[in-house]
């Protein structure tokens, strides 16, 4: 033994030398170390801590720090079989000196020791171990899973998965290891730490949640970077099948590592490594795909396929061909059948699609497969159908192959030569295995597909995926072939009950597949009109009487009481099937009117449809007028696809119905309103909201706005209800405004309920009619531009200010919590409008002041959300325009200025200065401050920069709160730095409107002022200033006047008129105020007396000396006015 150490020659320092250098030379310093232990255990350890001590100094990422570890790693790893025992106990000894260092200090030391101790563990071959360094090990890593440095944390999740306590049902309930896992993977900010604690949870039931959530982390790298596993044989399999157990002792656990110390194990032991692991990866290596719920599958393959991240979307395509190979035995119907297709159609296509690309299922073999042994569409019409699976498999195969055909002909088309033949080549592939799979003729596809749709309600799914195949890849120049598939949409079309069970989906395959049989759209209009006219009068529709209870009269006297009651049901039957035949006459014609782009270049002389126009006195008009709530919403949904045709003569005569239907309102006939079903009314309200939101969008915001008023004015025969209502109000209004008015009417209802939530008939809708008014109203402000706001058409400034306005109170109202779709619409319009163009940021800062006003009613002044919204609105002034047409320079070099918001600015000081005179608000007071310190200004219009300054300097003597004086202090100081010439100051004249647009008078200006031109008074009780003496910046003229328009605050008002304009709620909340008037005298506009202020209780001790002080005061009073009367007495 010292002869084997004398021929090495080394000691332990030399051996730890020798490893910083190279990695090569780690396999013969692993014996050479174990041998020195051999020869003397206790100096051997001495100096391998003496040497930990220098290594625990060096930084992680040090490349010789890291090469020491992954000795280390070898080291205890690589020990003598024969001495196995021995070599544990020294192993053992190791960890106990490293364990009582975790709590150092130092982060490098901390980090150090944590992966020293997780790699020496990890590699410990023992069954069992001393129990007391096992709990004060897991005691010392628990402690390091919060500490302040993500690395340590990193290494203590990596020594702790042995340490795990599957309890009695292996489901880890009750393992402090676990609990710390699960905190960690919700809450560290650290993706190291996550991914770390990602690869160390086991495959358990409780755990697979976890696993499948970090699918949707933040941070991709989560999915695609993760910690490795060592070696097969230092675990056990811990693939997760139904009903397997998932507990693993500590000589059974799955070992994971760091990325630094993986491969020193694979360079030293020369052990089989799994391959780098994702989230998908650890799903499809740990669980079955049987294990997880369908819900489940479908989430992972809809996130994981549908990943912007390439890297991420290869894993989840891997973790779906596992589970093909694996699990399924590549049968890929199989798989289908885990996805549930019926309910989530569009992932199992994409499943389909990602195994073609996958090269995991080959089309053109599958499809001469089944035309060899007349399988698939190639079966008999006579046959079993298909499933549901298998239906959708082969419209997804047909297409690809008739996809990949078109483009590579083309591609062939374009090229020439060799590259041209190969193209050709494949494309003609592809079209041979397209024709192999599908039916030999497309009379034989039709058979087929109406033996599928006549089997049942079972298999209306796979009948609409053969129709949706006929639509796309069935060739249709056979004239049999396009008879016999236009005949069969003929007989689908005039099926209600077809309609009614098998839902939109159907719809539109049966359109297309029209659509994709007639050739043009004079052909479709042709055929749709003749078979719409057909179907009208064999069902009796032009002659019907609309409202049902005239076909539930009383039978004559001579009936018998049982014949009656047949009677009855026989027309309660007749009622509904025409009410169904009504429904599908208007979704047949709204499936026409959807395809078409004109109304009067498709006219036809068969039947009494003539032409398009005619669907609106004929079809449309009379469903509005109907009694059914379900065929007047069909209707509606058809005259709003009607008013978007071009060619239509005087369209503007269908707007009343639209804007009838917004208001509720029947202007067709009248309908008792118990018939109504509130579910459907909501529904028809929608309809007709979306119908004006896209009339605007197309036609112009006004351009039906004064031909509608004009006829609405003069047409009053045609009105049911009496001018003075509500309703009628709302329809003489502008399309915008009428639009915004019903958006605030909703808010408002919803604020008003006890919940805030919608009601039952709004939740009973798929989309609410807030939400489809905001959208519209937000897709009206994106394209304004496309409206010059010169023309007629087209939006003014005040208006699409006002529009801005309610959005964002919609936004922030607490009332719309429960509408996450109107909130994402918001949320993802406001930064696309702000950073389209700086005019668009423009009309946000002229909407800032009216934003904040109005959001201070949603709620009590203490919870409204006007900080949040002032801090949202000035993010996004802050936007960079980010529109091509306004780049970095202009066209001459110069560079584009800053924007600049100095009559912002003066209208926040100006509401500064309001809250500090009635002391309300601080909150509101506070946030206004904030925004004009971060507020965008520059020295670009010295004279506004100056008006502002010296608007500051007024307002500055009334703010009493300290807190908000010292922002208003520093704003002045930024104001002073942006002003070019500080000491030159403002002329009497301009001081002078800035005072009276702030009702306010200065010292300086009461001195200098002539008694005989002071401002004369106005109606509102303000100076009326001429249009010079506004504060006027960047076109955005601020004068006293527009400071109080919608003001929810008293600001600036005084006086019998101001109370009469000041809201009730405004007044209430004063607290401090007291109006000695009686509710009728204030109903009846008599003069309030003076305010008074409601003063605290004094002592008597503080009353005594305020009455000294007030009498000398007044003596001093009475002496200097009896002094000012002598020297003036003559």
């Amino acid at each position: 033994m010292a002869r084997t150490q004398a021929a090495a020659g080394l000691s332990v320092y030399q051996i730890f030398n020798l490893c910083q250098k190279s990695n090569a030379a780690h396999a013969k310093c692993v014996g050479l170390l174990w041998q020195l232990e051999r020869s003397n255990s206790e100096k051997c350890l001495a100096d391998i801590l003496n040497c930990f001590k220098h290594v625990l100094l060096i930084p992680q990422g040090e490349m010789n720090g890291e090469r020491v570890v992954r000795f280390i790693t070898g080291f205890v790893a690589g020990r003598d079989p024969a001495r196995e025992e021995d070599c544990d106990t020294f192993a053992e000894k190791l960890l106990r000196q490293l364990i009582n260092l975790v709590t150092a200090r130092d982060k490098s030391v901390r980090t150090r020791c944590c992966q020293l101790v997780q790699v020496i563990f990890n590699n410990l071959r023992a069954d069992e171990l001393d129990e007391d360094l096992l709990d004060s090990m897991q005691e010392s890593m628990l402690e390091r899973l919060a500490d302040k440095v993500p690395a340590v944390r990193t290494q203590a999740v990596s020594a702790l998965p042995r340490l795990c306590d599957p309890g009695d049902d292996e489901q880890y309930a009750n393992d402090p290891v676990m609990e710390g896992y699960l905190q960690l993977l919700a809450a560290d900010k650290s993706k190291d730490v996550r991914k770390t604690v990602l690869a160390s949870l086991p495959a358990c039931k409780t755990m697979v949640t976890e696993i499948v959530a970090r699918t949707h982390d933040v941070n991709h790298e989560i999915l695609i970077d993760k910690p490795v596993s060592v070696a097969s044989h230092l675990r056990t399999d811990s693939k997760l099948h139904v009903g397997s157990t998932c507990g693993k002792q500590i000589h059974a656990a799955s070992c994971s590592i760091t990325q630094s110390s993986l491969y020193i194990v694979r360079d030293a032991l020369e052990l089989p490594v799994h391959g780098e692991e994702t989230a998908y990866a650890i799903l499809a290596d740990k669980v079955e795909v049987t294990y997880l719920s369908v819900q489940q599958r479908v989430e992972l393959l809809r996130c994981g396929l549908g990943e912007r991240v390439a890297s991420v979307k290869k894993q989840a395509s891997l973790m779906l061909r596992t589970w093909l190979d694996e699990t399924c035995r590549a049968d890929v119907v199989k798989l289908l059948e885990y996805l549930d297709v019926q309910s989530h159609e569009d992932v199992a296509v994409s499943a389909v699609q990602a195994l073609i690309e996958a090269n995991a299922v080959n089309p053109v073999a599958m499809a001469h497969a089944a035309a060899e042994q007349s399988l698939g569409l190639r079966q008999s019409p006579d046959d079993t159908p298909l499933s549901s699976e298998e239906a959708l498999v082969w419209r997804v195969l047909c297409c690809h192959l008739h996809y990949a055909g078109k483009a590579k002909g083309q591609a062939a088309a374009a090229l020439t030569g060799t590259l041209a033949t190969v193209e050709a080549a494949a494309a003609e592939d592809q079209l041979k295995a397209l024709e192999a799979a599908l039916p030999p003729t497309v009379s034989d596809f039709m058979h087929l597909l109406s033996a599928h749709a006549n089997a049942g309600q079972e298999h209306s799914f796979a009948a609409c995926q053969l129709l949706q195949l006929a639509a796309t890849c069935v060739d249709m120049t056979d004239a049999t072939g396009r008879q016999a598939a236009a005949d069969l949409v003929t007989h689908f079309l005039r099926d209600p009950s077809r309609f009614a069970s098998q839902g939109t989906a159907w719809e539109a395959a049966l359109v297309k597949l029209a659509r994709h049989v007639h050739a043009s759209h004079a052909e479709l209009a042709d055929a749709m009109l003749s078979m719409l006219w057909g179907m009208f009068s064999s069902w009796g529709l032009g002659d019907e009487c609309p409202n049902p209870e005239d076909h539930l009269m009383g039978t004559s006297g001579g009936d018998t009481e049982q014949e009656s009651f047949q009677s009855v049901l026989h027309q309660a039957s007749h009622v509904r099937t025409q009410n169904q035949h009504w429904i599908q006459c208007l979704k047949v014609a709204s499936l026409l009117l959807r395809q078409l782009p004109a109304a009067r270049l498709y006219t036809t002389g068969a039947g009494q449809f003539g032409c398009i126009e005619d669907l609106w006195p004929q079809l449309i008009m009379p469903g509005l007028g109907h009694a059914v709530a379900a065929v007047r919403l069909e209707a509606m949904r058809a005259l709003g696809l009607y008013c978007l045709l071009e060619g239509i003569p005087r369209p503007e005569g269908q707007m009343a119905a639209l804007r009838a239907g917004l208001v509720w309102r029947n202007p067709q006939a009248e309908v008792a309103s118990a018939a109504e079903e509130a579910s459907e009314v909501a529904a028809t309200r929608v309809v007709a909201a979306k119908a004006l939101c896209d009339w605007a969008l197309v036609r112009g915001p006004k351009s039906s706005d004064q031909w509608y008023l004009n006829q609405a004015a003069a047409a009053q025969d045609l009105q049911v209800t009496p001018p003075s209502s509500p309703q009628q109000k709302d329809e003489l209004k502008p399309l915008v405004d009428l639009l915004l008015g019903m958006l605030q009417h909703t808010l408002q209802a919803d604020r008003q309920s006890s919940t805030g939530s919608k009601s039952q008939a709004a939740s009973d809708v798929e989309e609410d009619l807030a939400s489809v008014l905001a959208e519209g109203i937000a897709k009206l402000l994106l394209h304004a531009r496309h409206w010059s706001s010169a023309s007629s058409k087209g939006l003014q400034d005040a208006e699409i200010a006002r529009a801005l306005a309610v959005l964002f109170v919609a936004h922030f109202d607490p009332a719309t919590q429960d509408n996450p779709r109107l909130r994402q619409c918001l949320s993802v319009f406001f930064p696309a409008y702000a950073a389209a163009s700086s005019s668009h940021q423009h009309h946000i800062a002229r909407a800032f002041r009216r934003a904040a006003r109005e959001v201070l009613g949603v709620a009590p002044i203490k919870k409204a959300p006007a900080p949040q919204l002032m801090r949202y609105m000035l993010q996004l002034l802050q936007t960079e325009p980010g529109s091509k047409a306004e780049g970095a320079q202009q066209d001459g070099g110069q560079q584009v200025p800053r924007p600049s918001y100095p009559g912002l600015a003066a209208e926040l000081v100006s509401e500064v200065a309001q809250c500090a005179r009635f002391r309300e608000s601080k909150t509101y007071q506070a946030a206004l401050l904030k925004v004009l310190l971060s507020l965008p200004l520059t020295s670009q219009d010295p004279t506004a920069i100056k008006r502002l300054r010296a608007l500051v300097d007024e307002v500055a003597g009334l703010v009493k709160d300290r807190p908000a004086a010292k922002d208003l202090a520093s704003f002045a100081k930024q104001l002073q730095h942006l002003d070019a010439t500080p000491e030159e100051g403002l002329d009497a004249d301009a001081l002078a409107s800035i005072l009276a647009s702030l009702n306010l008078q200065s010292e300086s200006a009461q001195s200098t002022a002539d008694p005989c031109h002071e401002n004369t008074p106005g109606a509102d009780g303000l100076a009326q200033n001429s249009p010079s003496q506004t504060l006027s910046c960047e076109g955005n003229a601020v004068s006293g006047q527009d400071m109080l328009v919608d003001c929810p605050l008293p600001f600036l008002e005084s006086g019998p008129t101001a109370a009469a304009r000041t809201p009730a709620r405004a007044r209430r909340s004063n607290r401090d105020i007291v109006d000695d008037r009686s509710d009728d005298e204030a109903r009846e506009g008599v003069p309030p007396t003076a305010a008074r202020r409601q003063l605290p209780a004094r002592s008597a001790r503080t009353t005594k000396k305020l009455v000294e002080v007030v009498s000398s005061s007044d003596s001093e009073t009475d002496a200097s006015s009896g002094g000012a009367s002598n020297s003036t007495d003559p």
